[in-house]
């Protein structure tokens, strides 16, 4: 059975819309771990392009409001426009609740 079958597909493409802020985990939550994980806005849902125009994969496109790593907030300022994409399928390293909408 694969990542996104009848069992285990997470609709991670149903959870958030533009508007929306979601938190995309860097890693999936483990206890015992702090976790890392970027909190944004969604300004884009679907097929991302990068800086040429090429497309990159679906997913969300959204501006960073919060960073954290290792459970300490970090600085955000050496992101670009602060601007971040993460994909809906993320294969090997996807799991349940990588995407989430917060607000």
């Amino acid at each position: 059975m694969g990542l996104f079958d009848n069992e285990t597909n997470w609709e991670h493409e149903a959870k958030a819309e533009v508007g929306d802020t979601i938190r995309a985990y860097d890693f999936q939550p483990v206890e015992g771990r702090e976790d890392s994980y970027i909190d944004g806005v969604v300004f884009a849902k679907g097929m991302l392009t990068n800086d040429l125009g090429y497309e990159m994969y679906s997913g969300y496109g959204f501006k960073i409001i919060n960073r954290v790593v290792g459970g300490k907030e970090s600085d955000i300022s050496n992101y670009k426009d602060l601007r971040m994409c993460t994909p809906f399928n993320d294969q090997d390293m996807d799991h349940e609740h990588r995407i989430t909408r917060i607000a």
